[in-house]
């Protein structure tokens, strides 16, 4: 794990997927700063892919457009990651929309740029390498939880796995991201905005069941105890 503390945007964390500071002191002197407001569109499926973003502010959200015309969202970017790395695929185009889910800063690194710091130093080309090997495997363990996984189940390692991440790269007295709506859930789970509201609600009654049967057991652990 390597402790990342950049001076950019401030993000903090233990990341082994992440590059270390000189590194992106290094990419940042000739990145291009750009804005998004909410629900701008920062790329498009299809379109030459013409550099990275590393994510200052706010949060994205990357989708996809199926045969049929079905949009899904495929993947969350929060504060601190790079995203729009299919610049480096041997076909620079880019396999996913991104998409402002608020109002959101980052750094821009032409494909130029970011491959001559890739040949210049073999720590950040090995640094990116896990994390597109991080990418594909999380990918693939989608599909397999799709198939396989009940949709609480699903729903609960979507938010843990960003909840994770959030707590990595943390930005000083703001939050990482803004919480997931239930639609966004849906688009990315790929079932009916119906189903999660069902399985949210079933969720939140657990909870409460369970806060209400705690001062039960305690008073009954007592009563044995004495």
């Amino acid at each position: 794990m390597t402790l990342v503390s950049c001076q950019f945007c401030r993000a903090q964390g233990e990341c082994s997927l992440a590059l270390t500071p000189p590194h992106w002191g290094e990419l940042v002197q000739t990145a291009r700063v750009v804005n998004f407001r909410k629900g701008s569109v920062i790329y498009r499926q299809g379109f030459p892919a013409e550099g990275v973003f590393l994510l200052c502010r706010g949060s994205t959200k990357l989708t996809t457009v199926s045969e049929t015309g079905t949009e899904r969202i495929a993947a969350f970017v929060i504060c601190g990651e790079l995203f729009g790395l299919d610049c480096l695929f041997p076909e620079p185009v880019r396999y996913l929309s991104a998409v402002a889910r608020e109002n959101s800063q980052a750094a821009f690194v032409s494909t130029a740029q970011f491959h001559r710091a890739l040949h210049a130093k073999p720590d950040l080309l090995w640094n990116v390498s896990l994390m597109l090997n991080d990418m594909f495997h999380r990918a693939n363990r989608d599909k397999l939880a799709i198939s396989g996984s009940r949709v609480r189940e699903r729903i609960e390692s979507v938010l843990l796995d960003l909840a994770q991440r959030a707590k990595q790269f943390e930005v000083a007295g703001k939050p990482a991201f803004v919480s997931l709506t239930q639609r966004e859930l849906a688009e990315t789970l790929g079932v009916p905005e119906e189903t999660i509201c069902r399985e949210m609600r079933s969720m939140r009654t657990g909870e409460k069941n369970k806060l209400q049967t705690k001062p039960e057991r305690r008073s009954a652990a007592g009563v044995g105890a004495n």
